[in-house]
């Protein structure tokens, strides 16, 4: 019986801890990308762009326009995922993806999303999507790129909803 009771209090003490800690685990990170306008120079895009890693981030574009950075932790296919994008004065913005093309440049590259793929994801602003064309090109409320990366490859996205201070949530899988 004593065994018993043991038990239940170390079982109930762990399932107190677990609970705990288990809203933090899930809490999206907060990321501000500072103001860069487009550019291909690797230099002035290492500079500017803000780190972004696997999870949730609620991210926050001052001026409309900045550069992310993501570094593969190991080599598999990744999901991109942007939504709730929201902005004042502005209809629809779009992330371009970049990868490193010589010791002074980054060019972009194509990932899958729905309709093909391209390497600009078009996203719908404050929930108003434009009908028409192809499915690719066409801003959606949440948009999804898929590409393979090797472990510890760097890629870097324009994101552009500009003249506006704006925002999205950014899930990274």
């Amino acid at each position: 019986m004593k065994v018993l009771k043991r038990y239940s209090i170390v079982f109930l003490a762990a399932l107190f801890v677990s609970i705990l800690f288990t809203p933090a685990a899930f809490a999206a990170v907060k990321t501000t990308a500072k103001k860069c306008v487009h550019t291909e120079s690797l230099k002035k895009v290492k500079k500017n762009a803000a780190a972004v890693k696997k999870g949730t981030t609620d991210l926050t574009v001052r001026m409309g326009e900045g550069y992310l950075k993501f570094t593969a932790p190991s080599t598999k296919t990744y999901q991109f995922t942007f939504s709730d994008m929201t902005g004042k004065y502005t209809m629809e913005g779009y992330v371009q993806f970049y990868k490193k093309a010589s010791n002074n440049s980054v060019q972009t590259f194509n990932v899958s999303t729905a309709g093909g793929k391209t390497d600009t994801l078009w996203l719908a602003i404050n929930g108003i999507e434009h009908q028409g064309g192809k499915l690719k090109n066409r801003p959606l409320q949440t948009r999804t790129g898929k590409v393979k990366l090797k472990k510890g490859q760097v890629i870097y996205m324009y994101y552009q909803a500009t003249p506006a201070h704006s925002t999205c949530k950014l899930v990274i899988k």
